[in-house]
């Protein structure tokens, strides 16, 4: 639980990168608790710079297929996480536009498991950079 995590008295960054990244496929990919295609709450956990277009990309990308939910009256099926399981973390540098972000930024590895294969991605990884106290997803991708 990131919660936890977050209240030790020294946090480790490395369970902090593993629960944010976690946290973050677990949001990303459960799409039947969203309310259409602008309910990018995984947004929440990505680098501040990247925020808009990651929305965008969302928008345009695995969530533009939701049919709005305001009613709470949905047919349609959608995908809900059930497992997010660590495979691997390493450290690595992280650049943008020839610009290092993080000399030692976390390369996470996860598999997913859902209620239902629908056919989305089970295989996934996270970059994650240190931002000044905070961490934040700057890049995530099917492997």
């Amino acid at each position: 639980n990131l919660e936890l995590i977050l209240t030790k008295e020294e946090v480790n960054d490395e369970e902090y990168a593993v629960g944010l990244a976690k946290m973050f496929i677990a949001d990303l990919f459960t799409l039947n608790s969203k309310k259409g295609s602008s309910d990018v709450t995984s947004s929440q956990y990505v680098y501040t710079e990247y925020k808009e277009k990651y929305k965008t990309l969302v928008m345009d990308g695995i969530y533009s297929s939701i049919e709005l939910n305001l009613d709470g009256k949905r047919s349609q099926k959608l995908p809900v996480v059930k497992s997010v399981e660590l495979v691997s973390v390493g450290r690595e540098a992280f650049s943008y536009n020839g610009t290092v972000i993080d000399a030692n930024a976390f390369r996470i590895r996860l598999d997913i498991g859902y209620e239902v294969d629908m056919g989305y991605p089970v295989k996934y990884e996270v970059i994650i950079v240190k931002s000044g106290e905070v961490l934040e997803v700057v890049k995530s991708y099917k492997v």
